[in-house]
């Protein structure tokens, strides 16, 4: 039978001797003293009223963020079938796989790569023995969501099939930051 381990922080669990602590419970709590500080911190930020997500500044925000980041473990690409075209998955695999991590991008489904996290992709991948896949979903708004999870959900459902075969494990963990984490969840 095979095992998936849904996963949005998962860092702690390949971390030894570390306790995590957390406030379970702060709906109690009266942070209204705090309203006078937050009020004065957010009227000295610059205004951004005047920005609006059109077409050309969504493709130079991509321009900007979207690059890719140098890697000690050679990427490779490989693609998918989806609803839209091609898939792209870009995969980083150190030499002992003791598991596969599942990367889905952020970026408010607008921008983002496979290749956004690279970095930190390759740190974990060998660091922790794992190998890691990025999923390179289509975009909005040339894509409208729900368009990002249908793809994340293609590629999830593949690996779970393929992961043992390919990787040697069938230890899966899924995660993404900000519209990742929403699209893994």
């Amino acid at each position: 039978m095979r095992r998936l381990t849904f996963v949005i922080a998962f860092i702690g669990l390949f971390i030894p001797n570390i306790k995590v602590l957390a406030q379970q419970d702060n709906f109690g709590v009266d942070y209204s003293a705090y309203l006078p500080e937050i009020r004065s911190f957010y009227a000295k930020q610059p205004s951004i009223s005047n920005f609006v997500l059109t077409p050309e500044n969504i493709n130079l925000i991509r321009i900007f963020f979207d690059k890719p980041q140098k890697t000690v473990l050679t990427p490779k690409q490989i693609e998918l079938d989806g609803p839209y075209g091609k898939i792209g998955i870009r995969i980083l695999r150190p030499e002992k796989i003791e598991a596969v991590y599942l990367n889905i991008h952020g970026g408010g489904n607008l921008w983002g790569t496979a290749s956004s996290d690279d970095s930190i992709n390759n740190d974990l991948a060998r660091t922790c023995h794992v190998a890691v896949l990025s999923v390179d979903y289509h975009l909005a708004p040339e894509y409208p969501y729900p368009g990002q999870i249908k793809e994340c959900s293609i590629v999830t459902k593949w690996l779970i099939e393929t992961s043992k075969k390919l990787f040697g494990t069938d230890k899966i963990f899924i995660g993404g930051g900000s519209a990742g984490a929403q699209n893994t969840a």
